[in-house]
């Protein structure tokens, strides 16, 4: 529902002059996507034509891959407990299942949850598909307004490609909202103001995972021709930041998160000359960025 406000600290706002004073509204983030009618990021037509190969590798190739999708929501979930402020909270089991609860919901028959509905009003849910496509047009948002779930079926029927997309990302989704719930909570807790909690939590959403917004023109021409080229950036910029900020938790929670297992991974496999044998034929390419145990 809309609601007026002082100030457009919320990103769903209208403004309407009356009797030459400017009034300020709060409505849903839909409404607010079709009073604009244009995405934030708004791709043309040889962008998209450009970025439909590396749409179709995502979703096909590797999104639909469940051995790819589970390994890099752990990795996911690994490298924002690394980046987390608060760690305790943000990577609670409790959170991390509601946050998978939720996305799934979301992308199924949508979730009326209000801490969602926040995460979504601050554009938390946005992931690394948005930035190779553009946002649902105005019919689209209009006929699942008019039709509900109906309209959320057609289009999903209507546009296949997307609707891959927006199931892949229901990991990226739950691992960005398990960060902005657990921010968001412990801030009304310690009695930080609403505004500055959802601030804080925002932020925990984007920085403790990759931040997909991050990139000038050439990372975005990039980016629609080379698969994955800004997420391996910005999760480097990521961590020479954090490390930065503060070296000696950082470094804690990468030996806690990432190296111990890696190294018992590692010895488990060399143990037994069997094992040995098939850890020796495993390339590389795939020790380097997963962790491996021989069964």
């Amino acid at each position: 529902h809309a609601r007026q406000v002082e100030n457009t600290t919320s990103k769903n706002t209208l403004s309407r002059i009356v009797d030459g004073k400017t009034e300020i509204w709060e409505v849903p983030r839909d409404i607010k996507e079709v009073a604009d009618n244009v995405s934030p990021y708004q791709l043309g037509i040889l962008s998209r034509i450009i970025a439909f190969p590396q749409r179709l590798l995502r979703a096909g190739a590797t999104g639909l891959s469940a051995p790819f999708t589970t390994a890099n929501y752990a990795k996911d979930q690994v490298s924002s407990a690394a980046m987390s402020e608060n760690v305790k909270v943000t990577h609670q089991p409790k959170n991390v299942f509601n946050g998978l609860y939720q996305a799934a919901k979301d992308f199924g028959v949508g979730t009326d949850d209000p801490t969602w509905q926040k995460f979504l009003e601050n554009l938390g849910d946005t992931t690394q598909y948005d930035f190779l496509r553009n946002q649902k047009s105005a019919k689209q948002f209009s006929r699942e307004l008019r039709l509900g779930q109906g309209g959320r079926a057609i289009n999903k029927g209507l546009h296949p490609i997307r609707t891959v997309e927006d199931l892949v990302q229901i990991t990226e989704k739950a691992t960005r909202f398990q960060n902005f719930k657990g921010t968001y909570e412990k801030a009304l807790a310690d009695g930080v103001p609403e505004a500055e909690a959802l601030q804080k939590a925002t932020l925990a959403a984007w920085q403790n995972s990759v931040d997909f917004s991050r990139m000038g023109s050439v990372g975005q021409v990039s980016n629609l021709l080379i698969p994955y080229f800004n997420a391996g950036i910005q999760g480097t910029r990521l961590l020479v930041r954090r490390t930065g900020e503060a070296p000696l938790a950082t470094s804690s929670k990468i030996i806690s998160f990432v190296g111990l297992p890696l190294a018992a991974a590692t010895f488990y496999n060399m143990e037994d000359e069997g094992r040995k044998k098939v850890y020796d034929n495993i390339s590389d390419f795939e020790k380097q960025n997963n962790i491996i145990i021989v069964l």
